[in-house]
């Protein structure tokens, strides 16, 4: 939702960026054929700027509302470890926080959530060791920020979410299955999906509230009515 009322899909044939009205009509389609090698997510952020995750690419770039690139984080094919500063392995989400700092999920073969400023200058990198202790982390695949400063990781292969303050020490673990997307509402209400499952959570404060069945529940996103809309 890119908060004017309009919901983005982005979808992996060209055009790649769809727009439709909060009720479905059609608005226009943008996004030329051989942009993405494989486009995995878009993020629309406050200042309405698309971020999309290229998993096959290794990249993630910034894009103005009408399509303009306007950042690169990694290099074009060439794939990183979980140590690298400036380079992915199929990256699949970005999340980006009020003062602009970027966070990205880098999980298909890495094990990490890597902190970006707003300029793209590495800051830290979050997880970074395969496994299923606490703090490490398992096929990240979602990223999201809570008021709080914490973030919230899609701990996938572990089924669970993983929680870890701003600085990237790591808190507590949510045991809700997170094979899809994660999205955070204004009162903190966290929609947590999984596509092998075929359920959205509905959480505070980490207790469960409620569990809706949507069949191959992949990404989300929350529009200024706090209505949420589920690929």
């Amino acid at each position: 939702a890119d908060g004017k009322g309009n919901v983005m899909v982005l979808v992996r044939t060209a055009p790649y960026f769809r727009v439709f009205s909060r009720d479905g009509k059609f608005v226009k389609a943008f996004g030329d054929e051989g942009l993405f090698e494989s486009a995995h997510s878009v993020t629309i952020d406050a200042q309405g700027f698309l971020w999309v995750t290229d998993s096959a690419a290794h990249l993630v770039q910034k894009f103005s509302p009408d399509g303009r690139l306007l950042m690169t984080l990694g290099k074009k094919g060439i794939a990183g470890d979980n140590t690298s500063r400036d380079l992915f392995n199929q990256p699949n989400h970005v999340a980006v926080a009020p003062n602009g700092d970027i966070y990205v999920s880098d999980g298909y073969v890495n094990s990490r959530v890597v902190h970006f400023s707003s300029k793209g200058e590495f800051t830290r990198i979050i997880g970074g060791v395969k496994g299923s202790a606490p703090g490490q982390l398992q096929l990240p695949h979602g990223v999201a920020l809570h008021s709080r400063g914490r973030i919230l990781i899609n701990d996938s292969d572990n089924k669970r979410v993983s929680i870890f303050n701003k600085d990237g020490t790591f808190v507590e673990t949510w045991p809700y299955p997170s094979r899809g997307g994660i999205a955070v509402a204004s009162d903190d209400t966290v929609y947590v999906s999984d596509v092998n499952v075929g359920i959205v959570n509905i959480v505070k404060n980490g207790k469960l509230i409620e569990s809706v069945s949507a069949d191959r529940a992949h990404a989300m996103g929350i529009d200024t009515h706090d209505s949420i809309f589920v690929s």
